[in-house]
């Protein structure tokens, strides 16, 4: 037997009363309505919502390798422009050589940057799914990081170590991200029950 709190007055009686003897709450009757509430609602409400936050950690790989292709080319037109010309007459104007070994080394520079962030992000951002008492529970994980319950944010922040939110049924959630490996951990209720999700 253990001591709860009356949910109508708030003061501390026993687990196995069948209402309060203070006000008379029927205890016995909500804690069977939660119980049976959460044993027919084992199914996910609403998971199409789940393959928009996957598209975004794709498309934003794709994002960013698209456009080191761009910074590529573009570096291999400057490296045949440095090459040929002395000086380029565009809209009017007149590029030295100088200009384009500007043009080159700078074009060169992002592209090598942007192919390292392309091939970062493969392994920095994390799309996870979890189920609590039937809600669907997403974790993103990446420069800016998400908690989502059934397509609502609930939490989000950079290089946060804790994200909370709450299920339709009221019960916490939350995860726990590291910075350093990336990993995740996601629990409900206290944060002493957490489980690793790499």
């Amino acid at each position: 037997m253990a001591l709860i709190k009356c949910p109508e007055c708030g003061k501390e009686i026993s687990s196995v009363a069948e209402s309060c003897p203070h006000c008379g709450y029927p205890i016995q009757r909500k804690i069977k309505e939660e119980t049976k509430a959460e044993a027919t609602n084992t199914e996910p409400v609403n998971p199409e919502w789940i393959n928009i936050w996957k598209n975004k950690k794709r498309n934003t790989i794709i994002g960013w390798f698209i456009a080191t292709a761009v910074l590529l080319v573009s570096f291999i037109v400057f490296i045949i422009l440095l090459n040929n010309d002395v000086e380029t007459y565009l809209w009017g104007y007149v590029y030295h050589k100088t200009g384009w070994e500007m043009a080159t080394y700078l074009s060169g520079i992002l592209a090598f940057f942007s192919l390292l962030m392309s091939i970062l992000l493969i392994f920095i951002i994390k799309v996870r799914v979890r189920q609590y008492n039937g809600y669907n529970v997403l974790v993103y994980a990446g420069f800016k990081n998400f908690l989502v319950i059934e397509n609502q944010v609930h939490d989000s922040g950079i290089m946060n170590r804790y994200l909370y939110g709450q299920l339709p049924n009221k019960k916490q959630v939350w995860t726990s991200i590291s910075i350093w490996d990336n990993s995740i951990k996601l629990g409900i209720g206290a944060e002493g029950d957490e489980k690793q999700i790499l």
